[in-house]
């Protein structure tokens, strides 16, 4: 299993919780959300690269 593959995973979970968290916290729940999409673009970079 290559790293690309869980840091996307890594980053789907982060979208997910930061997206519930957003709905429910506001502004607070939005940080985990962009972590996660930059989690996701690193990934794809690494992968393409």
């Amino acid at each position: 299993m290559d790293s690309g593959i869980s840091e996307r995973w890594f980053g789907l979970f982060f979208i997910i919780s930061g997206a519930l968290g957003t709905w429910s916290l506001g502004l607070v729940g939005g940080l985990p959300l962009a972590v996660g999409i930059l989690s996701i673009a690193a990934a794809e970079k690494n992968t393409k690269s």
